[in-house]
Parts: C-alpha cells; sequence; structure tokens
C-alpha cells in the first residue's frame, strides 16, 4: 500500500524573502524531507528491513519520474529497506517562512557549501577551508531539531567568522517532524536530507560544490561485531553512498559535485590541521551519540563510538588538552573499559595486522564496508582505503604503547 510521507517543518534563517526559489530546487527539498519523515515514522523492528512506499507530491511529474529508479536504488543502499516511489502533482507552495532560508542564500556570494553540524569534523574541516586559501567565502550549512545543538552550530560559526571576516556564511535550518509520530530512531536518510538541502541551496547561490568534512574511518564506519550488516552501521557519508547521491542529484538537473575533502585522513590527521587560534574552540564541539544528555554535570558520555572516537584522535593529535570536560565518563579514564572501547580497540588491533598482511578478499569479508562500491579487482581506491584504515589502527598502538596501564586494561599484547 502507497503512502502519502507525513508532514514536516523545514525553518527559516531569515524572514527577509528577495525571490521565490525554483520549482526544482524546492522539490528536491521537498522529496528529501517526505522521505525522511517517513523513515522517522515507521518503526523498524526486529526485522531492520522495512518495504517502503512512499507517494510524493512534487510541482511536476514529469522532471521527476525518471529520477526515481536512481534514488531508490541509492536509498536502498543508504537506509537497507526496499524503496518504492511515486512522484504525483500537488505539491502545495512552501509557506515564506520555509522558503526564508533558501532565499537567503541566493543573496550571498558563496564559493562552496559544507555541511555543518557542529561536530568535530566539520569544524576542522571549516578551519582548515578558511587557514588553506587566502580568498573565498564558504557556506556553512547546518540543519537542527534541538535548540541546544542550534547554538553550537552558531557560536562555532561566529567563531569562525571572527577570525576570518566576510568569509563565513551560516545557513541555520532546523527541522522538525509535525502531525507525524516520531518513532523509528535510526535516521538514516538523514544523511541524504542533509546532502540534498545542501546541494539545493549551493545550486540557488551559485556554488558548484558541497563539501562534507567527515574523516576516512569515519566515513567508512567499518562494523565492530560480524552480525552487523549493511546500514546498521550507518553508512550516511560512505565514498559509495556519497557517488551513487551524486548520480540522483545528476539525474535531477543539479550542477553541484558532492566531495568528501578528507577521506584519506583519520580523525587525528584531520584535527590537527586546526590553526593554533581556532583550537580552544575544540572544547565547544560535539560528538556524542546522545548529545545533549539529561544530565546538569556532563553533556556527552564519553562511552559510545564517536565519544571514544573523539577522544583516540585528540590524544593522537596531541591535542587532549582542548577536548571537552563534561563527559559523563570519559573511556580512556575508566578502571573497567566500557564494552565499546574494547572493541574498537580490538578492531584496531585487527587493522593493524590484516590490512597490512592479507588478501583484499579476506580484509573485505571481515569489513564489508572496506569493499562498498568498488569492483573486482581492487581499484587504487580500495587501497587508500585500506591505508587510511591501517594508519587509524596504529595510531591506537601508539597511545596504547605509551601507557602500560592501559595496555593491561584493554588486553592489548601487540
Amino acid at each position: 500500500m502507497k503512502v502519502t510521507a507525513p508532514r514536516y517543518s523545514l525553518g527559516s534563517a531569515t524572514r527577509a524573502l528577495s525571490e521565490a526559489p525554483d520549482a526544482q530546487v524546492v522539490d528536491l527539498v521537498s522529496i528529501a524531507a517526505q522521505l525522511y519523515a517517513a523513515d522517522r515514522s515507521r518503526h523498524r523492528g526486529r526485522e531492520w528491513i522495512r518495504p517502503m512506499d512512499v507517494c510524493l507530491p512534487i510541482s511536476s511529474r514529469r522532471l521527476w519520474v525518471h529520477v526515481g529508479p536512481v534514488l531508490e536504488q541509492a536509498l536502498a543502499v543508504l537506509t537497507d529497506d526496499h524503496w518504492r516511489l511515486e512522484f504525483a502533482e500537488g505539491r502545495p507552495t512552501l509557506a515564506e517562512e520555509q522558503q526564508a532560508w533558501l532565499s537567503f542564500a541566493r543573496g550571498q556570494q558563496i564559493d562552496e557549501v559544507a555541511l555543518f553540524s557542529g561536530g568535530l569534523d566539520s569544524f576542522a574541516g571549516a578551519a582548515r577551508w578558511l587557514a588553506g586559501r587566502s580568498t573565498g567565502r564558504i557556506g556553512l550549512l547546518s540543519l537542527r531539531s534541538s535548540t541546544v545543538v542550534g547554538k553550537i552550530q552558531r557560536d562555532l560559526a561566529s567563531a569562525l567568522g571572527e577570525l576570518y571576516p566576510d568569509r563565513v556564511v551560516h545557513l541555520p535550518v532546523p527541522v522538525n517532524l509535525i502531525e507525524a509520530p516520531d518513532v523509528e530512531r535510526s535516521q538514516r536518510t538523514r544523511g541524504f536530507l542533509y546532502s540534498a538541502v545542501a546541494v539545493a541551496v549551493a545550486s540557488w547561490s551559485g556554488a558548484h560544490r558541497v563539501l562534507i568534512f567527515e574523516n576516512g574511518y569515519g566515513s567508512l564506519n567499518p562494523r565492530l561485531v560480524e552480525h552487523q550488516m549493511g546500514a546498521q552501521a550507518t553508512k550516511s557519508t560512505h565514498p559509495h553512498v556519497v557517488q551513487q547521491l551524486q548520480q540522483v542529484f545528476d539525474a535531477a538537473g543539479f550542477a553541484v559535485s558532492i566531495d568528501l575533502p578528507y577521506r584519506g585522513y583519520t580523525k587525528a590527521e584531520l584535527v590537527a590541521g586546526i590553526p593554533d587560534d581556532l583550537k580552544p574552540f575544540i572544547a565547544w564541539t560535539v560528538s556524542c551519540d546522545g548529545f545533549p544528555l539529561r544530565d546538569k554535570r556532563a553533556k556527552q558520555c564519553g562511552r559510545c563510538g564517536s565519544c571514544i572516537l573523539r577522544q583516540q584522535a585528540l590524544r593522537s593529535a596531541g591535542l587532549a588538552e582542548f577536548d571537552r570536560l563534561d563527559y559523563r565518563q570519559p573511556a580512556f579514564e575508566c578502571a573497567t573499559p566500557p564494552d565499546h572501547l574494547l572493541l574498537m580497540a580490538f578492531q584496531a588491533w585487527e587493522l593493524v595486522s590484516r590490512a597490512a598482511s592479507e588478501h583484499y578478499e579476506t580484509v573485505t569479508a571481515k569489513w564489508p564496508e572496506i569493499g562498498l562500491g568498488i569492483g573486482s579487482p581492487p581499484s587504487l581506491e580500495a587501497a587508500e582505503r585500506l591505508a587510511v584504515l591501517r594508519r587509524y589502527g596504529l595510531e591506537w598502538a601508539s597511545l596504547i604503547a605509551a601507557d602500560r596501564e592501559l595496555a593491561r586494561r584493554l588486553g592489548w599484547s601487540g
């Protein structure tokens, strides 16, 4: 049975409308938001994979019907679900307060658009972009459903703008579900929503490139346990998924490229390039999967995968002194290491030993994410993926070798 996606709301960056966006631009945002709302409104249950038949109202079916099969294929890899999309004419015109952020972008001179979540990678990438060139203006696109996260994004963008005057345009877009049940927390379509809004903003503002500042380990996100399959370990910024989303935007007629400029870097290598003047603002960035915690004393748990990767990266980059101080329990300091830390440390040990010594097919059998989108025989990209994962493993090895007590607690013998 086909269903119309639940309603959503995209808030405004400013109410000063100057010019209505093209129908194709607004359709792209509308489609992405409707798919996100449909995803959030249907619980996965034990089966994980869901049949998702969705009818999408748009302004012109003729402009979108040929995009459907390409989008269905991209969504299948991104979410693991079985998607069947139907496009129907009749999308209502977005209210002015929903169009305003697009119109605001139209009035800015933006060279490139970057996703800006308020996380450590997005801040490091933006800082390096600004420091690496003497001119150019970057548009920092922030989607948020929390006012706490929104303030962090705004404060970090302001810090960048103060150090690099007139070179930063912050584009905050609040996202909220309305008249729709919020029953599914995995949010696997969020990556498409974020990139689609960024492409819409870039296209409407005259920019031709969207940047995703994600480190190589985070992009590949190799599974920690063998029973994790497909998108159970999120693939929102995996190079193959980004390539498939690029095909969607190409098919829809958008002359905007999506790039992962730090796909060949570990997180430690990425953050090491933050300019000295901006290093104190590392403490403002967030990484926790559960941020913000409802705890007056702590905002980050310190024990989830994102928190652990952050702690490892900052320690490996020699920047631990700039980390946040509001962890509930920093994983590296726990007398009894949390399970997630043990799993990540063991994976790092395996990456060091396997990525260098075993056949490519054996490595990809252990971590299918490494080979996703790469044919046979393996390409240069396959070697690059293995190299960044091995360097990540070596970072762990150096940290643990320098701390005998940590080595003992983790059971690391190599």
